[in-house]
């Protein structure tokens, strides 16, 4: 009896009351433990508990567009005084964090912690309809003094998954630049041999970025890259140099090899203040399509009942 009790207090997780939810309470689980976000629009987000994973669209012709490469999607916060630097879900950076908590929902996840008196809480959702995820990320001081922190949001930009001639690697046919209508970085493809239109992406946000990069080498550093044996390349995110070295993003641009999108926010937080910042990582067939969607983060009750809505729908469809 006592060996039994035992084994379930060691346990990592828990289960909500109505069963709807999966409380994680470890970072470093036996093995990575995802969600699965989607929509009937056949885009779908998959979410571990430390946040990252890959994100992707299956066209009704089942033309994959896999969006991030190495599954890179993260978010960095640094102490711009003291320059200390962590991850809400500790990955990559490793940084331990306190307070720490994973909520696996069905319709969305939550990642939750604090480090040095900053709470933070990192929710993911994919709306009922597009192409598209959404993030809300809450900052709040819970100490006594004044706080100024950087907030990097990173993706990798990859967009591959159909076939085409070896002299066609798609990252020769991407570049990346940012957009002040988007308020974010774009990534645009001009792939002859896409089956579709929908190979574009973009990282967009709810206020203008202080500081982006496009190229992920000039965030990441240069000894943070891996050479592939085709000659593509992609970024090491476990210690990227603007964040542990206390830089600010380079507004960089590129074209080739190395593509993402990174977006750095300063604020400002007096004792017990909170901010709230809204991200959108998503594809679309144009730049104008991507803006429409950034449009929507003024009226944010919009995500929140989309988010409800998409609660409803997906339940309704497991029980169906």
């Amino acid at each position: 009896m006592s060996d039994t009790l035992c084994n379930e207090k060691k346990k990592p997780y828990t289960f909500s009351e109505d069963g709807n939810s999966c409380i994680i309470t470890e970072t470093r689980t036996p093995r990575y433990w995802y969600n699965y976000l989607w929509n009937e629009n056949h885009y779908c987000a998959q979410i571990s508990q430390t946040g990252h994973g890959r994100s992707y669209y299956l066209s009704e012709k089942a033309d994959m567009c896999m969006m991030n490469q190495d599954d890179a999607r993260y978010i960095y916060l640094r102490d711009e005084k003291s320059k200390e630097c962590w991850n809400i879900g500790e990955g990559p950076l490793n940084t331990e964090v306190e307070n720490y908590q994973c909520v696996h929902s069905i319709g969305s996840s939550r990642i939750q912690s604090s480090y040095q008196n900053i709470a933070s809480s990192w929710r993911l959702f994919v709306p009922e309809e597009g192409y598209q995820e959404v993030w809300t990320l809450k900052i709040k001081n819970t100490g006594e003094r004044q706080r100024h922190l950087s907030i990097f949001s990173a993706v990798s930009f990859y967009l591959e998954g159909f076939s085409y001639p070896r002299y066609y690697e798609m990252y020769r046919c991407m570049e990346t630049d940012y957009d002040e209508k988007l308020k974010g970085v774009y990534c645009r493809s001009a792939h002859p041999f896409a089956p579709h239109k929908r190979y574009n992406a973009f990282l967009a946000a709810s206020e203008p970025a202080y500081a982006y990069d496009g190229n992920l080498e000039a965030f990441c550093g240069t000894t943070s890259t891996i050479t592939r044996l085709d000659a593509s390349a992609s970024a090491l995110f476990q210690r990227p140099d603007i964040v542990v070295k206390g830089k600010d993003c380079t507004n960089s641009k590129a074209a080739l090899f190395i593509l993402g999108g990174v977006l750095q926010h300063k604020i400002v937080l007096q004792p017990g203040e909170e901010k709230e910042l809204q991200f959108v990582f998503g594809i679309s067939e144009s730049l104008e399509e991507a803006r429409a969607v950034s449009e929507k983060f003024p009226i944010l009750q919009l995500w929140k009942r989309n988010l409800k809505k998409q609660k409803r729908i997906i339940w309704k469809n497991i029980v169906r």
